[in-house]
C-alpha cells in the first residue's frame, strides 16, 4: 500500500494551501495563453446537461449566460435533472445518437463512455493550448489508455454531515478533527435518539456501494478487481456495512424505509425537516443542504467512519463530477466546448460565480483565490477536504463495467434493511450472488 502513502504526500501539501493562503485577488487566476486553434466564428448551438440541486442549477446557468455574452455567436441550451434521474436520461440520449455536446458524468464512467466511443479525447485541445491543465490536480482517474477524456469539476469525498447545534445543545460529544469508528457513530445515534427522539438517517446520496468500498479499504483491499473478479473474499466486509443499518432499524433509532420515500434531492434530506441529526452526502453537497436548512443551523462534517480494528482508513477523495465533450459533436462545437470547459474550470470569472459548489476546485490557483471570498459552508468544505486528504488513500483502480448494476443492487439491499425485510447476513449473501452472476456473465 505504499502507493497510497505516496498519493497522500503528493496531494495533501496542495490542499494545505486552503488553510495558509492569503487574500489573493481572484483576478490573478487568469492565465494568459494564446491557443493555436482560435475560437470558432460561426454561429454555434451547444447542448449542456448536468444533474444537481437548485443552487447548482442557478450558478451553472449564470456562467452559461456569461459565456454566451462573451461569445455572442454561441448559444448554449441547458438541461438539468435530479441525480436519481440523470444517468438514465443521459444513456437514453446516447443510445438515440443525441449525446449532448457537453455533459456532466462521474469519473468511474469514463472508461465505459470511452470504450463505447462516446467521449472526445482532451489531448488535441491541451496540445493546442485551449485546455490548460498545468495547475490542475486529481486528473489521473479521468484518463483512459493514457489520454484525458474529462475534466475535474471539483474535489470531494463521502462524508457524514451533522447538525452542530443539536449535538452541542444536548452535550453529545463528537470530534470533527479526528477519524471515528462505526461504534462511535452508533453511540451518537443512540444518544441523540434517547435525548431528543431525533433519528439517524441512512439515506446515502453517494451510494451504498461506496460504504462497502470503504469497508474493503479498511482491510487494505479494493472492493472490485476489474471486470472478472472481486477484490474481497470475506463476506464479513459486506455484512458489517449492512449490520449498522440493521441495528439502527431494530433498535428504533434509525429512520425506517418509508422516511426516504420520494427523496430525489439534497433539499429533501431528513435533516432539513429535523427528522434526523445527520446526512450521508458527498462533501460538496453542503452548499445546497445549508441553504435548505438555513444559516441558524450550521452543518458540520465528519469523515466516513471506519470499522473496528481497521488497518487503513476507508476515506477517499475523488473528482466530484467530470465534464466531457461528445465525440459525435461537430468539429466547431467540440472546439467551442473545449473553450467553455477550460473557462468553467480555470477562469476567475466563472469560479467567482460557481464558488466551489461542485467541490474544492482542482485548479490550485483558483482554489487559492477563492478562500477569501467563499461563504462559511464552502469554507467548511475546503477544510473538510483538507482534513480528509491527510487520511485518504488513492482511488480504487478501474471499476467493472457492470458497476451500475451493482450500485442498484447495493441500494436495493440497503432499502430492504431500512424496512426490516432482510438482515445483514442476507444482504451480504445476496450482494455476492449478484456480483458472481455479473462476473460470470461478463466472462
Amino acid at each position: 500500500m505504499n502507493s497510497r502513502k505516496h498519493w497522500t504526500k503528493r496531494v495533501v501539501p496542495v490542499l494545505l494551501l486552503i488553510l495558509i493562503v492569503s487574500a489573493t485577488s481572484v483576478a490573478a487566476c487568469a492565465a494568459e495563453k494564446v491557443p493555436t486553434i482560435p475560437f470558432p466564428t460561426e454561429n454555434i448551438t451547444l447542448r449542456f446537461t448536468w444533474w444537481g440541486n437548485q443552487v447548482r442549477h442557478e450558478r451553472t446557468q449564470a456562467i452559461v449566460d456569461l459565456f454566451c455574452k462573451i461569445h455572442p455567436n454561441v448559444t448554449i441550451e441547458t438541461e438539468y435533472l435530479p441525480g436519481n434521474e440523470y444517468n438514465d436520461k443521459l444513456l437514453t440520449f446516447m443510445v438515440a445518437g443525441q449525446t449532448p455536446d457537453i455533459f456532466q458524468t462521474e469519473y468511474d464512467y469514463i472508461s465505459q463512455w470511452n470504450d463505447s466511443g462516446l467521449v472526445e479525447s482532451f489531448e488535441p485541445y491541451i496540445e493546442a493550448g485551449i485546455i490548460n491543465i498545468d495547475d490542475c490536480i486529481a486528473l489521473d482517474s479521468l484518463r483512459h489508455n493514457g489520454e484525458l477524456y474529462g475534466h475535474n469539476l471539483g474535489l470531494n469525498g463521502p462524508s457524514i454531515m451533522y447538525d452542530i447545534n443539536l449535538l452541542k445543545e444536548n452535550n453529545i460529544e463528537i470530534n470533527p478533527d479526528q477519524p471515528w469508528t462505526w461504534d462511535d457513530f452508533i453511540r451518537v445515534g443512540r444518544e441523540v435518539y434517547e435525548k431528543t427522539g431525533v433519528q439517524t438517517s441512512f439515506h446515502i446520496t453517494f451510494n451504498m456501494t461506496d460504504w462497502l468500498r470503504c469497508s474493503a479499504r479498511n482491510e487494505g483491499l479494493y472492493l472490485f478487481n476489474g471486470d472478472t473478479a472481486l477484490g474481497i473474499s470475506d463476506a464479513e466486509i459486506l455484512r458489517r456495512a449492512y449490520k449498522t443499518i440493521e441495528t439502527a432499524y431494530k433498535e428504533g433509532w434509525g429512520l425506517p424505509g418509508e422516511a426516504y420515500a420520494g427523496i430525489s434531492s439534497v433539499e429533501q434530506q431528513p435533516i432539513v425537516s429535523g427528522r434526523s441529526w445527520n446526512a450521508s452526502l458527498t462533501s460538496n453537497m453542503i452548499i445546497g443542504l445549508q441553504k435548505a436548512i438555513g444559516p441558524d443551523r450550521p452543518i458540520g462534517f465528519m469523515m466516513i467512519p471506519d470499522h473496528a480494528g481497521y488497518k487503513e482508513s476507508g476515506q477517499y477523495l475523488k473528482p466530484a463530477m467530470t465534464i466531457c465533450i461528445s465525440s459525435t459533436a461537430p468539429e466547431a462545437n467540440k472546439i467551442a466546448a473545449a473553450y467553455f470547459i477550460d473557462w468553467m474550470v480555470s477562469s476567475a470569472e466563472a469560479n467567482e460565480i460557481l464558488l466551489g459548489e461542485r467541490g474544492v476546485p482542482c485548479n490550485t490557483k483558483v482554489l487559492e483565490a477563492l478562500v477569501p471570498v467563499v461563504d462559511d459552508p464552502t469554507r467548511r468544505t475546503f477544510e473538510f477536504v483538507n482534513l480528509a486528504g491527510k487520511y485518504a488513500g488513492p482511488l480504487d483502480p478501474k471499476d467493472p463495467v457492470w458497476l451500475p448494476e451493482m450500485n442498484d443492487t447495493s441500494k436495493n439491499l440497503a432499502q430492504r434493511c431500512y424496512f426490516g425485510e432482510i438482515d445483514a447476513d442476507e444482504a451480504a449473501r445476496l450482494w455476492l450472488l449478484k456480483a458472481e452472476e455479473l462476473i460470470s456473465r461478463f466472462k
